[in-house]
């Protein structure tokens, strides 16, 4: 079985390349043990991916637990870890160490004030 071919084009001023590249399929034998527990396929480059994902934001965590020990607002926080997408940052790292209590509010009653900042628990 093959695979359908790439083609490539490079345009020069005195010539044009035309590259075709056929590449055979390979089909990898699944055995039970390439299986998570919900029984779907999981590959070696998925769980590495997730296992360095899961340690780099474990660090970053830790790094921002750290930066934390006086009072700080979410946009100082965000900055420290040099993100940029106010959304991502607030679901992905304010929020689940709030609710883990991990992280403290101060200003509890009022979770979207202008003036809140967040401390280490």
């Amino acid at each position: 079985m093959w695979k359908e071919p790439e083609v490539e084009e490079q345009y020069g001023p005195d010539r044009t390349i035309l590259t075709l590249s056929f590449i055979k399929k390979v089909v990898a034998k699944i055995d039970d043990s390439d299986r998570n527990m919900d029984g779907e396929h999981v590959s070696t480059h998925e769980t590495i991916h997730e296992t360095t994902h899961d340690a780099r934001y474990e660090a970053q965590v830790q790094k921002l637990l750290d930066f934390c020990s006086e009072p700080r607002s979410r946009s100082e926080m965000q900055e420290y870890l040099g993100l940029t997408n106010r959304s991502y940052f607030s679901k992905g790292y304010i929020m689940p160490l709030v609710n883990s209590g991990k992280l403290k509010m101060t200003i509890p009653d009022k979770p979207r004030s202008r003036n809140q900042k967040y401390i280490k628990a």
